[in-house]
């Protein structure tokens, strides 16, 4: 299952950074658009990206704005749940602590 769990989120990349080049294509041009990718790969900043693929999706292939939003941050589906178990956990421990 970890597996195909990283198949997916790899493919799941790979679109992202294909919605963020016709992104940056549309709004920048093509030597822009692999400048931007070159530059959030080598040094792994990938907030251009992530906002190029927002507008790539929204406004190139004419996806509403939350489909948008799943094609551009699939790393959100990862932190959201996360951060709640954490803070879950975090007052659960508080409560058994009090009693």
């Amino acid at each position: 299952m970890g597996f195909n769990f990283g198949v997916i989120f790899v493919m799941w990349a790979i679109a992202q950074y294909i919605a963020g080049y016709y992104g940056i294509v549309a709004y920048a041009g093509t030597e822009w658009a692999i400048a931007v990718i070159l530059l959030s790969l080598i040094f792994r900043f990938t907030l251009p990206i992530t906002v190029a693929a927002f507008y790539g999706a929204m406004e190139v292939w004419d996806c509403s704005w939350y489909l948008s939003v799943l094609i551009a941050t699939p790393v959100l589906y990862l932190v959201i749940p996360n951060t709640l178990l954490s803070v879950y956990s975090n007052i659960e421990a508080k409560h058994k602590s009090a009693n």
